[in-house]
């Protein structure tokens, strides 16, 4: 949850060496006494950043925060104080208290708008909260300012997925595997094929992936399989898909469409409200309370 940056000086003391160090292999505890013994030494600003992060990242929120406060409040004007803006607005996300978090978001962004990672938690937040489109101006600006991260592509996909821009969707998915050729993203391709009607090559992809052990993957090969006309083993599969997963809110959303593609309205509604208990709209948007309204009184 918490930002990770890259060192601020160019010229570290050992200590501060080592512990940025350690900071970023996760040994936390020894960052930790690395950046202590420098702060008692030398009291700067980054050493007091260094702190903060590294309880804020050890989840000692109780204890980064009251450190930030002191940064922002100190007259620094070096890079620690837009680090610290968002950090704390990062502690009181962790506390569910989201004005102020917002608050801290605004002002690293008033204060510092070239900077890309306040836009990016302030999307990630907006996003958690179900805003798509604002989360996603977030993002826009966020990749906008800082092009060449492929997280940034990744978690706007997700936005782009719960509005249902498959567009957006599927020009991310390339960027990321641009940027980070490792990522397996064979998965999410094959889904946004389908769900821009592409189903002959979504189903070349889901072939060549095939796993009937996952649960994901077999709700949306079944749903592409009713796609292509094949809707006995499309419920087959995502009834597979139920017995590995069964909470699964998108597998119930897909065969409430099958149902209504069936015209059977009973069978859909049912599905339906299913879908809409196990928390559909938090995760994927407004669709299911869309259809329940369309088609169930």
């Amino acid at each position: 949850m918490f930002i990770f940056t890259s060192s601020f000086s160019q010229d570290k003391s050992k200590e501060m060496q080592k512990g940025t160090k350690l900071f970023f292999e996760k040994q936390y505890n020894d960052a930790l006494k690395s950046f202590q013994k420098e702060y008692k030494k030398t009291p700067t600003v980054e050493a007091k950043f260094w702190i903060a992060h590294t309880y804020a990242e050890m989840q000692e929120i109780t204890k980064a925060k009251p450190l930030f406060i002191e940064i922002i409040k100190s007259g620094h004007n070096g890079p620690e104080i837009a680090m610290s803006l968002v950090n704390l607005g990062n502690c009181y996300r962790s506390f569910k208290q989201v004005d102020s978090a917002y608050f801290y978001y605004d002002k690293a962004i008033t204060g510092f708008p070239k900077m890309a990672i306040g836009y990016f938690n302030k999307a990630q937040l907006l996003y958690s909260e179900s805003e798509f489109q604002k989360a996603k101006t977030n993002f826009d600006k966020a990749i906008e300012i800082e092009s060449g991260d492929w997280w940034y592509y990744q978690k706007r996909l997700e936005v782009c997925f719960a509005s249902q821009d498959y567009e957006c969707a599927l020009r991310d998915l390339i960027k990321v595997k641009e940027l980070k050729p490792s990522m397996k993203i064979e998965m999410n391709l094959a889904y946004c094929y389908s769900m821009l009607k592409k189903y002959e090559e979504a189903d070349s992809v889901f072939q060549l992936i095939y796993n009937e052990n996952d649960a994901l993957f077999l709700n949306n090969y079944g749903m592409n399989k009713h796609n292509l006309g094949k809707t006995i083993e499309g419920k087959e599969i995502i009834m597979k898909s139920l017995s590995l997963s069964p909470n699964n809110s998108y597998a119930y959303r897909n065969l409430a469409v099958i149902a209504i593609d069936e015209n059977n309205s009973n069978k859909a509604c049912e599905h339906l409200i299913k879908s809409k208990s196990l928390g559909f709209e938090k995760r994927y948007g407004k669709e299911v309370n869309e259809l329940l309204t369309k088609h169930c009184k």
